[in-house]
């Protein structure tokens, strides 16, 4: 998947398919500029929290929590994560969200892999949501498969059997590309910025804390990815 840079007005964006899909006809240049594409990132990141806080509540999803100063020095070495209420209520104020993409570290992955293609990269903006099982994670992979404003432009099951998990240092989740389009996105022409939702068990995100993405980090180097 590439991230594009906007849509021709009245260009006839959906085509109904069967069962209730949708599938988007994409229009217009693949982004060529990295400050575009972040222009964007900055918009899409709130619309994207909104989203996983969606998926997440009808599964028993989780996220990062906010810690206190108390909790700060206690919880350093645990992770903490925070789940919907016995209401379904979660507040965005709770959790502790991804950042967009820092820009040294896109501009490293352009050279080292992308060959200097902004359009290819398709992670700036990314969230992760955490679960206690697999039947959870499958749920909410459903329910972000069947969600009428999202297109899912690739998958990569990292929890699939055959996945060799020597390439990211054990580590596993299922990470998926997505496009939200909605009248707002398509109004604000960020309908075809491509985002990355990473589901992933908690027995996995205990290997991305500490020490453990110290290692990626460096094996990740190695690699010249």
């Amino acid at each position: 998947p590439r991230v594009h840079s906007d849509l021709a007005v009245g260009s006839g964006l959906w085509s109904a398919a069967g069962g209730g899909r949708r599938h988007v006809s994409v229009r217009g240049p693949p982004v060529d500029s990295l400050n575009q594409l972040y222009v964007q990132a900055r918009f899409m990141d709130v619309v994207l929290r909104n989203k996983v806080l969606q998926w997440a509540t009808p599964c028993n999803g989780g996220f990062h929590a906010v810690l206190t100063d108390e909790e700060t020095n206690s919880a350093r070495w645990r992770s903490v994560f925070v789940h919907a209420d016995e209401e379904g209520e979660l507040s965005p104020d709770q959790v502790s969200w991804a950042r967009v993409k820092n820009p040294r570290r896109a501009v490293e992955k352009m050279l080292r892999v992308y060959d200097m293609d902004p359009s290819r990269l398709v992670d700036i903006t990314r969230q992760s949501i955490y679960f206690d099982s697999v039947e959870e994670l499958r749920l909410c992979l459903e329910l972000i498969e069947s969600d009428p404003h999202v297109v899912i432009e690739r998958i990569k099951n990292r929890l699939d059997p055959n996945y060799d998990p020597s390439i990211t240092g054990g580590y596993r989740d299922c990470a998926l590309n997505v496009r939200i389009v909605t009248d707002e996105t398509r109004r604000c022409r960020t309908d075809l910025h491509v985002c990355e939702v990473q589901l992933v068990l908690l027995d996995f995100a205990k290997l991305q804390k500490s020490e453990g993405h110290k290692r990626y980090v460096h094996f990740r180097n190695v690699r010249g990815e």
